[in-house]
């Protein structure tokens, strides 16, 4: 341990409801502290950055991810990530009798059956625009695969309305769990919205049907890459792994598969399908 440093006991209160960036500490009833994320109108006060970072509601605690001063209590997340607790008042961390720290920074990923139900409750209330819809249609899919493949338009407005119908029916600590879901602020404002650019929304399956990511094919994509997937790890949430994409198809058992290194929208003349 670090001069300076004393073990402290921290009893943890439930988390605070309505937001997977807030987190209670409680003493019997009586909420003590909350928190939230750093951000560019108030960066960390360690290490000056905008992201990574937390600062509780009262402004008299700050977790930092990035320095280790030896003034603060080093601690590790769920996912083994370190971070150092520091108290911003002038007082040794050890003098806070009771107070709950972020369980960790970035949520865990939910569990594809999960995913699969609100990426579908997503894609249901998302258009597809006549320029995507042409788009396909000119790469060879009839309209009838395009419904069927559930192809969405990612929009650029509307966003914190559609999120926050989605968080509505299953509740914010299960989409906390969900890349591409998080809790945006300014100031003291904070509301649920989608990540992501606009473009094509491409539904990702698994061997089992599961929808258990979502891909934009960007509209203008610049010197960025074509193909993004959905992502809550800038903003502290989950990101979607690296999974294999799995098209719908009635093939049987060992037939043929082609393997790409990259998304593909279009049909295959041949009839092979496509996995990326």
């Amino acid at each position: 341990m670090r001069g300076g440093q004393t073990r402290a006991h921290w009893r943890l209160g439930p988390a605070h409801r309505g937001s997977p960036a807030r987190h209670a500490a409680v003493q019997g009833d009586v909420v003590m502290s909350a928190w939230r994320h750093v951000s560019h109108s108030e960066p960390c006060r360690l290490c000056n950055k905008p992201d990574w970072c937390a600062v509780s509601a009262d402004g008299v605690w700050a977790i930092c991810r990035r320095v280790d001063d030896g003034t603060g209590l080093r601690r590790a997340d769920k996912a083994g990530g370190e971070f150092w607790l520091y108290r911003l008042d002038g007082h040794s961390p050890c003098q806070q009798p009771s107070l709950e720290l972020p369980s960790q920074l970035h949520a865990e990923r939910a569990e594809p059956a999960l995913l699969d139900q609100v990426y579908r409750a997503l894609l249901a209330a998302l258009p597809l625009s006549s320029t995507h819809r042409q788009a396909l249609r000119q790469r060879g899919l009839p309209d009838v695969d395009i419904l069927r493949r559930g192809y969405r338009t990612m929009p650029l407005e509307g966003r914190a309305a559609l999120t926050r119908r989605v968080v509505d029916r299953f509740g914010a600590d299960t989409c906390a769990r969900i890349p591409g879901l998080y809790v945006d602020a300014q100031g003291a404002r904070h509301w649920w919205t989608l990540a992501g650019a606009p473009g094509l929304l491409i539904p990702v399956r698994s061997v089992d049907g599961h929808i258990v990511a979502l891909k934009v094919r960007v509209d203008h994509p610049g010197e960025g890459p074509k193909y993004t997937y959905l992502s809550s790890t800038h903003h502290h949430g989950p990101g979607p792994g690296a999974p294999v994409h799995v098209p719908l198809h009635t093939l049987s058992l060992g037939a043929s598969v082609r393997i790409t290194e990259e998304c593909s929208c279009r049909s295959m003349p041949t009839g092979v399908p496509t996995r990326m």
